[in-house]
């Protein structure tokens, strides 16, 4: 028991020290889905998805199974709050 508790005050310390958001200047909400991922800025009311591009389709440069045909864009510099939902 003694152990459990040493482990656990460790974790809880971390977890919620993580969980402490600063003064973000975007949002971000990203789900993934089975054969893409879907992108959300609730403060702008954007949203979109984001599919592979199929190997017949990719251009030069662009790396097969990496390659999105709508890329999420970040401006450099700023702080941005990722929400990572899990769906079950």
């Amino acid at each position: 028991m003694l152990i459990l508790v040493g482990i656990a005050v460790p974790s809880f310390r971390l977890l919620y020290y993580t969980d402490r958001t600063s003064d973000t200047d975007m949002v971000i909400k990203v789900s993934g889905n089975q054969w893409y991922w879907n992108y959300t800025y609730p403060d702008e009311g954007i949203t979109f998805d984001s599919y592979m591009v199929d190997e017949a389709d990719l251009e030069p440069g662009q790396i097969r199974l990496l390659s999105v045909d709508n890329p999420v864009v970040v401006p450099e510099g700023t702080r941005i709050n990722c929400l990572l939902p899990a769906m079950m």
